[in-house]
């Protein structure tokens, strides 16, 4: 799969967009589809990590929460084995997760088009 390239990376948190007033239907569909486009292409991995060092150096709040997403991101490209975890802890929904993906650093994977089909799905 090819990367997005700049015209279609999104700005904002995508997962910002489905909280709280969109169904967690929704929410789950676009953590699967997330997760399915790193498994096909873990180069993509690099954005969130752009992400977090962007939101880092800009005293963004939720620091915590990003040291934790970059060490998981950082362990699933150099660990098959952390792959598989980073992968599950995308498509899952326990409390730990939710919690997390609550600020995720994954704005830029799916390309807008994408989100407007998981939009559209949710919509039908």
């Amino acid at each position: 799969m090819s990367r997005p390239d700049q015209s279609d990376r999104v700005a904002e948190s995508p997962s910002g967009a489905f909280c709280g007033s969109r169904q967690t239907e929704e929410h789950g569909r676009l953590w699967k589809a997330i997760a399915d486009k790193v498994e096909q292409d873990p180069e993509l991995l690099q954005i969130p990590l752009e992400n977090i060092n962007r939101w880092s150096s800009s005293g963004l709040s939720g620091t915590p929460k990003l040291a934790k997403w970059e060490a998981m991101i950082c362990a699933a490209r150099d660990e098959p084995v952390k792959m598989s975890v980073l992968l599950a802890f995308l498509r899952s929904d326990s409390d730990e997760s939710l919690h997390m993906k609550g600020f995720d650093p994954f704005p830029g994977v799916l390309s807008t088009d994408e989100l407007d089909e998981i939009q559209c799905i949710s919509a039908h």
